[in-house]
């Protein structure tokens, strides 16, 4: 996998999307990602953190995992991940 911030870096491959929106908004949202081909995948943690993923082909390598997260803007997790 390489860096897609930096060439010749390496990395994990992955493209990181962060959507900051009020809580009660996240069900338009989800239900539009998963028309879009995302999947919803929960991650385990205390915050309960939420993501979707999906896999596009890519240039580089055969395919590349996006992953979009939604956070509400007093997200534990958002913070920490800035």
């Amino acid at each position: 996998c390489r860096s897609t911030a930096v060439p010749n870096l390496g990395g994990k491959g992955v493209i990181d999307i962060c959507i900051v929106i009020p809580e009660e908004d996240t069900d338009e949202i989800w239900d539009a990602l998963e028309q879009a081909g995302y999947h919803l995948r929960e991650n385990f943690t205390p915050d309960m953190h939420v993501s979707h993923i999906v896999f596009l082909p890519d240039m580089n390598e055969s395919k590349r995992k996006y992953q979009i997260h939604i956070e509400p803007p007093d997200s534990k997790w958002l913070k920490e991940a800035l």
